[in-house]
């Protein structure tokens, strides 16, 4: 009996040394065999989560526990054979604990490729914290079609957002647009693992988020603590194949802001145009953001933005096309996407109204030449309402713009 259990040692001891063995034989092996069998044991404080993303170049931003000289690896294929040096970015209290904030900046990427990449951190005491091995792919510099996915007001309904979360993958977006109120006080640090970054994992270490600044999230210095905004502002523009995204601030209306966005909305060849932010303008909302519409709403119709996606109210609405002049011939779909997870409101119904529910959901636009499709979904994947809308050499169907009413208040 003895013996027996003598050579059952050493065979199992002979197979975990092959296994080990193997592991370190793979191209993204972890090096240590102590964080190969107990990966729990060493972490990163918060997982990595893109930034910034542009055809050559995207921002990885993560938190530690330790400051140093922490790096990404990165690659195509099985091979992380690049690098990047992580810069650090801001130094956080949480009471008894301290958090260290770090950005890399990957560039000299090629356009729609995918890529390899993981963190690798010093650990206090000696070694590396690693994170996994993620993946995300660049966006193209051209492309006829696109998926993306809006929602808002998230806040502290962690379970109805991470339910929803685990739908994103489904329709393969190129990024996320969070209308706003992406945690309950975004003042408070400790408040963005548990309510925004816990119910996203498996998301943002792949797919970027671009969040319009609400009334629940703080300040913008607290939004720029956790999100690489392009040109450090709270409104800004990218531009991803089809689309043309402009995320404003609705507490920051100065004579710049409205200068920007006149130039910004002219330079654009974009197909579709978007603009979205928190508090919405409509005549019809429930609650009616305090937005400088005399300056806003000439530049929509002017320069034929085509949807506007707003949070604040905790249903979804959408509302009939609307023509911000009488004589245009250009009308404005404007959308409330406020269901993220929050404690919802109730919805009064108005003749303004193509359609509005009071339910938890997200928005997946999809865009393709000349036609837009929007799905409307619940946090387990049943569709609540789905809208196409086509244009020809930049004019609406004339069927769609008849559907359309004109504002009804200055």
């Amino acid at each position: 009996m003895a013996k027996r259990v003598r050579y059952l040692g050493i065979a199992t001891a002979v197979v975990a040394a092959l296994a080990l063995t193997a592991w370190l034989a793979l191209p993204v092996h972890t090096e240590s065999a102590l964080e190969a069998l107990f990966p729990w044991a060493h972490h990163l404080t918060k997982e990595p989560w893109l930034q910034s993303p542009s055809p050559t170049a995207v921002t990885i931003q993560y938190e530690v526990d330790t400051p140093g000289e922490g790096y990404v690896e990165f690659g195509t294929g099985q091979h992380l054979d690049q690098s990047a040096p992580a810069q650090l970015h801001e130094i956080l209290s949480y009471g008894q604990t301290t958090g260290y904030l770090y950005r890399a900046r990957l560039t000299g990427l090629a356009p729609a490729t995918a890529y390899r990449y993981r963190v690798m951190h010093p650990r206090e005491g000696g070694g590396l914290v690693r994170s996994s091995v993620a993946a995300f792919e660049t966006w193209p510099e051209t492309a006829d079609r696109l998926t993306f996915i809006a929602y808002g007001d998230s806040r502290n309904g962690v379970e109805t957002h991470r339910r929803m979360a685990r739908q994103f993958g489904r329709f393969h977006p190129a990024f996320i647009l969070h209308t706003g109120d992406a945690v309950n006080y975004g003042y408070i640090n400790s408040d963005w693992e548990p309510e925004f970054f816990e119910p996203l994992a498996g998301v943002l270490d792949h797919l970027p988020v671009f969040v319009a600044l609400g009334n629940h999230d703080g300040t913008a210095e607290d939004l720029r603590r956790w999100f690489d905004l392009p040109g450090g502002r709270t409104w800004y523009s990218f531009d991803c194949g089809p689309v043309h995204v402009v995320v404003l601030d609705s507490y920051e209306q100065g004579q710049d802001v409205a200068e920007w966005l006149a130039a910004d909305l002219a330079a654009t060849k974009a197909t579709w145009k978007f603009v979205a932010f928190h508090m919405p303008v409509t005549p019809y909302s429930y609650y009616l953001g305090d937005f400088d519409r005399q300056t806003l709403l000439p530049l929509l119709e002017k320069h034929r933005v085509d949807v506007v996606v707003a949070g604040h109210d905790h249903s979804y609405e959408r509302f009939k096309p609307i023509r911000i002049s009488a004589n245009s011939d250009h009308a404005v779909t404007f959308i409330t996407t406020g269901g993220g997870g929050a404690m919802l409101y109730p919805v009064y119904h108005t003749a303004g109204h193509a359609f509005a529910v009071s339910e938890h959901h997200f928005c997946v636009f999809t865009v393709e030449g000349g036609t837009l499709a929007l799905q409307v979904l619940d946090p387990s994947g049943q569709e609540i309402d789905r809208l196409t809308i086509t244009k020809t050499d930049g004019r609406l169907d004339p069927a769609y713009m008849g559907d359309a009413r004109t504002w009804e208040f200055p």
